[in-house]
């Protein structure tokens, strides 16, 4: 009797070709494997191996062509034509070959297991030869990062992707893509002085003063509210509150007059004590640091302007009230009334 993996009579044993089998001793013909279910590819085969169902991404499943019998292949789709990005695919789709929309880009080529994709460009910037590119006056690879705008004295445009510093007798804005000469004619404002180095961010040839000085006689001394130290007048130091100083470049402050005061440091000028407003009166004085203080009259009554003295405050008369303390006397709504003197409500 024939082997398994072999068939014949007689003494006669073939072994079985590809696509048929023998299981067991003694047959004499081999049996077929089922198309499309399984297969052998080997001579004298005495089992048949289960079909693939499923292939990888980027293959589709074998069987969808060609007559063979038993296909177990999966054919790979073609690089940048076709692609199949499912396992167990049936056929390859083909890659996708419109525009990315309004400014995206590609981010990656159509590979046999995945279509090109896009992305967006980040905002401040724009497509140019299929590549994100920051807008003039912006910083930066839009690429692969952000754009930034460029700070004044300093510009970006196509051919760069950093901001770059203007020259030395140029100026520009903040976010701008390109310098402009420097104006030698402008005038210097009342906080600058002349200087013979442009300032790249006014494109003026002018110095701003420190924040606590001024310009006088093309020299930054210390501004009104200020004074220096004689010993040092490179420092200024603010007018403590009840002084003042009016005056630039001085080396001392002055008292706030009477029946005025300043309340912060700083001050060039003082403030005119005040009255009390009706509704209150008079507690205590007016300091060189603090206004007047006033109290309120009680709910139910008030006062005149500059009352001072709680004895100043009277009842609101019949036909108005007053809801709170400090208050003015207002009259009774239309529909309604108050007959009495003290009243808060009618």
């Amino acid at each position: 009797k024939c082997n398994a993996g072999y068939a014949g009579t007689n003494g006669v044993c073939t072994a079985c070709n590809g696509g048929t089998f023998s299981p067991v001793r003694g047959l004499t013909a081999c049996l077929s494997c089922t198309s499309g279910t399984n297969f052998s590819s080997t001579v004298g085969a005495t089992t048949c191996t289960a079909c693939n169902t499923t292939c990888p991404a980027g293959s589709y499943k074998s069987g969808t062509f060609g007559n063979a019998t038993g296909l177990t292949k999966c054919y790979d789709c073609t690089q940048g034509v076709n692609y199949a990005n499912n396992i167990g695919s049936t056929e390859c789709k083909s890659c996708s070959t419109t525009p990315c929309p309004t400014n995206n880009v590609k981010n990656a080529n159509c590979q046999v297991n995945a279509d090109r994709t896009c992305k967006s460009c980040p905002t401040f910037s724009y497509v140019a030869s299929d590549n994100c590119v920051c807008n003039d006056g912006y910083g930066g690879d839009a690429n692969t990062g952000q754009c930034t705008i460029c700070d004044a004295g300093k510009f970006s445009n196509s051919t760069y992707t950093t901001c770059e510093a203007c020259p030395t007798d140029a100026y520009s804005a903040q976010g701008s893509g390109s310098c402009s000469p420097c104006r030698s004619t402008q005038a210097c404002n009342s906080n600058e002085i002349s200087s013979n180095t442009c300032d790249q961010t006014t494109g003026r040839y002018c110095t701003t003063c420190r924040i606590d000085k001024t310009a006088l006689n093309n020299v930054c001394v210390c501004k009104p509210g200020y004074y220096y130290n004689s010993s040092s007048s490179l420092e200024c130091i603010a007018c403590p509150a009840g002084q003042y100083q009016d005056v630039a470049n001085m080396t001392t402050c002055k008292a706030c007059p009477d029946g005025s005061f300043s309340m912060e440091s700083g001050r060039s000028t003082c403030t005119t004590c005040t009255k009390c407003a009706a509704g209150t009166y008079f507690k205590a004085n007016c300091t060189s640091t603090a206004d007047v203080q006033c109290d309120n009259c009680a709910a139910g009554n008030s006062s005149h302007y500059g009352a001072m003295k709680q004895s100043d405050c009277f009842m609101c008369p019949p036909g108005t009230i007053s809801t709170s303390a400090g208050q003015t006397c207002s009259p009774c709504a239309t529909g309604t009334y108050n007959p009495f003197y003290g009243q808060t409500a009618c």
